[in-house]
């Protein structure tokens, strides 16, 4: 059984509080994930708590790369399950970036 990574957008001055329950979830792509984004500024994938300014760096290169800019193998259909995660990813922390709040990254 893999580790499941959660996330939650929290404001700032929330970030060192109990995590709130989680938003979403990027099942069980976490691996092949941290794998292809293993560039990114920060560890979107299996961080703990990012700052709003890691949040804003992180949305940014999400947002400058494209799912089919990434460099992977994967069999078609692994591929189509990693990059459907790969796009909510995107689109939570662009919106997370757009209220100017962190995140925290639950593992379990």
């Amino acid at each position: 059984m893999g580790v499941v990574n959660a996330y939650a957008c929290v404001p700032a001055d929330r970030l060192d509080a109990e995590p709130p329950e989680p938003e979403f979830d990027i099942d069980k792509a976490g691996d092949d994930l941290a794998d292809l984004l293993a560039d990114a500024p920060y560890d979107v994938i299996d961080g703990d708590r990012l700052t709003p300014d890691q949040v804003r760096a992180s949305a940014g290169y999400l947002a400058a790369t494209p799912w089919e800019s990434l460099d992977h193998d994967l069999p078609d259909d692994e591929a189509d399950y990693v990059r459907d995660h790969y796009e909510r990813l995107r689109a939570f922390f662009a919106a997370a970036a757009a209220k100017g709040h962190g995140v925290v990254i639950v593992q379990s």
